[in-house]
């Protein structure tokens, strides 16, 4: 799954007083996911958790 955690900066002034490997300018913002994107991820996650529960549990009939 993906995380919905991204880092991006904006800076003024002059840009190589950052350390060298300091890559956050070069990306832009992600768009926050929408609702069904974020149901359709979980029960993805969720699916084969819930089957392996399944599977090491007897039930009775």
């Amino acid at each position: 799954m993906d995380n919905l955690k991204t880092i991006n900066a904006s800076y003024k002034g002059d840009r190589l007083a950052t350390d060298d490997n300091y890559s956050y300018f070069d990306r832009s913002p992600i768009p926050f996911p929408s609702s069904e994107q974020m149901v359709y991820d979980t029960g993805k996650d969720l699916k084969p958790k819930i089957r392996e529960i399944i599977n090491q549990n007897e039930f009775r009939n």
